[in-house]
């Protein structure tokens, strides 16, 4: 029997990384990457007579990326405030690339375990992209997901529900303009099947799970694969249990 335990709250598909840089292996290694960013900005720097341009914000950006993806998370979160620094000299505080370097900074943090912070940037991130995109936008599905990852860290279990359902909306909406959606409501719906169970609303839990593996089905993901074997074991764990109605 598969019983539910303190683990199952700690290990859900991650939120998002929004990487921008895609080619590390063209550069050998990620401190290869990171010299070469390095050296960018301070031939940038040089360019410029030493002011700042958004092009220095981008490769900031990037060595936080880098770092993340070393796992030096503090020297990650450095160089994102860095580079929000610049965006906000030049664009003010209102635009969709800071937006961007929020949700990684807020990322690096659930990462962390710093979930009230996390949440902080994760809003910021929400309300940008509303403000520029539009509610139904893909990206605003992506914070209101990573919100309800950090809710359910905090074990705030109905905030949690609230936004995975809400992600989960705009999801659906996109989901005939974009085939990658498909992965992604699966993995909200995973996580809103989790924060169900933990809210002990476990017929709903049941349902999300099935609906979640069917998700999942669809995409190119293996069976093997984390989320797919954990929402497995859910489903016969509720078969099994008198909790489901």
């Amino acid at each position: 029997m598969y019983r539910m335990n303190k683990k199952d709250n700690k290990i859900p598909p991650p939120a998002a990384l929004e990487i921008t840089i895609l080619s590390y292996r063209d550069v050998g290694s990620f401190e290869d990457a990171i010299s070469e960013e390095r050296l960018k900005s301070r031939q940038l720097r040089c360019s410029n007579g030493g002011g700042k341009c958004m092009e220095e914000a981008l490769i900031l950006h990037n060595l936080g990326d880098l770092y993340f993806m070393m796992g030096k998370l503090n020297l990650a979160i450095t160089s994102y405030e860095k580079s929000c620094e610049i965006q906000i000299s030049l664009l003010g505080e209102k635009n969709v690339d800071l937006a961007l370097t929020h949700n990684n900074i807020g990322v690096v943090l659930l990462k962390q375990g710093q979930y009230d912070r996390a949440m902080e940037y994760f809003e910021s991130v929400l309300s940008i992209r509303q403000q520029k995109l539009g509610h139904n936008h893909e990206k605003c599905s992506d914070a209101l997901h990573n919100m309800g990852l950090a809710q359910r860290y905090l074990k705030n279990y109905k905030k949690a529900i609230d936004f995975y359902e809400q992600s989960l909306k705009v999801r659906k909406i996109q989901l005939g303009k974009k085939r990658v959606m498909e992965l992604k409501i699966a993995d909200t719906l995973y996580n809103l099947a989790i924060a169900y169970a933990f809210n002990s609303q476990y017929t709903n839990a049941f349902k999300s799970h099935k609906k979640a593996l069917t998700a999942y089905r669809k995409t190119a993901i293996t069976s093997s694969r984390f989320p797919v074997t954990n929402t497995l074991q859910w489903i016969k764990w509720f078969q099994k249990s008198s909790k489901v109605v």
